[in-house]
């Protein structure tokens, strides 16, 4: 790369975020066009959309997963979900850091501005830490699905593609699924559904409070007390709040439309569909037969999102936390809002 070229982007880490979003989407794209990605072929539109869908982590398809893609399609798109749930710039920086090229001092800069850090020192840490997080993250959900799932896969090397995917797509919140109807099949599996539900949790609530979370265990091993820093206090209390009052209200909304679903299966799916809502797009129940009260409920739900560094989209827990305190505060006639 010409020096002209990389000062530039050293110099503007936004435009180089895009810029290596924008080029893994065509090279996705590129990639799914190749005649052995899928089984009878796929437009150039529907191509450029899935590469889209998968590394910007949002898990709309226009083609089925699982039955329109081959086994290198489905690879290709996993590859894809894995990059946008990380960051272009983040696992560009982990790999420098791992071929020990190290991370200049301009460049720091760039990528402290992306990951809202203060201290260069701080970036590359957190850069170790947001791919050890995840690489250990996304292994225990593989391993958990592989054991779960073995009564209902004959070949181990299915059983064990199937969990990486899964367990990849829950964590990175996309949604993506290898099965003709989405986790339909599994609404009223329990360990399913607590397997897939804690890896997009986990996924959605930040790398800055799992960090948090790393912190508090650690200290509480070496017998030291930490406190929760606000950020994670805001993000863990808002999220759990939003998943009871959005499982609460699916309940009441679906009980006499779902009226065919055990007690037990309408209760899992209720959580489920308030946990994936917000931040992911697994479905348990077809969405289509949801009632139109259900349906504004999961947009309210899509709109908020998951935490500021991690996988979700939306406005973001800690904005709509900030924004309930600020009328709290105005009505209590404080100037400070926490």
């Amino acid at each position: 790369m010409p020096k002209s070229l990389s000062q530039f982007l050293v110099k503007r880490p936004i435009t180089s975020l895009s810029l290596g979003f924008l080029i893994t989407i065509l090279i996705g794209t590129i990639l799914l066009l190749l005649p052995w990605a899928t089984h009878r072929g796929i437009s150039f539109i529907d191509a450029l959309f899935t590469a889209t869908s998968a590394t910007c982590v949002t898990g709309l398809v226009v083609k089925n997963t699982g039955i329109d893609f081959t086994f290198f399609g489905q690879i290709v798109i996993l590859f894809l979900i894995q990059l946008g749930g990380l960051g272009i710039m983040t696992g560009a920086a982990f790999v420098y850091l791992f071929l020990k090229k190290g991370i200049g001092i301009r460049a720091g800069l760039g990528l402290k501005t992306i990951l809202g850090k203060e201290y260069i020192t701080e970036v590359r840490s957190t850069i170790k830490f947001i791919v050890k997080s995840t690489l250990l993250i996304e292994t225990i959900g593989t391993i958990l699905l592989f054991i779960w799932w073995r009564s209902i896969f004959f070949e181990t090397s299915q059983l064990a593609f199937y969990s990486i995917f899964h367990s990849v797509s829950a964590f990175c919140n996309v949604g993506f699924s290898l099965f003709r109807n989405s986790l339909e099949n599994f609404r009223g599996d329990i360990g399913l559904n607590v397997i897939i539900s804690l890896l997009i949790i986990l996924g959605g609530i930040g790398f800055l409070v799992l960090r948090d979370v790393q912190h508090k265990i650690t200290s509480f091993f070496k017998k030291e007390k930490a406190k929760w820093t606000l950020h994670s206090k805001l993000v863990l209390i808002s999220t759990l709040l939003l998943i009871f009052l959005g499982a609460s209200l699916f309940y009441v909304f679906e009980r006499e439309n779902f009226n065919f679903l055990t007690e037990k299966e309408m209760v899992l799916t209720s959580f489920f569909q308030s946990i994936t809502a917000r931040t992911a797009g697994f479905n348990t129940v077809n969405i289509g037969e949801l009632s139109s009260p259900t349906l504004l409920l999961l947009i309210f739900l899509m709109f908020i999102g998951g935490a500021p560094g991690g996988t979700a989209g939306g406005i973001k827990v800690i904005s709509l936390a900030l924004i309930f305190l600020s009328i709290i505060s105005f009505f209590k006639r404080k100037e400070e809002i926490v």
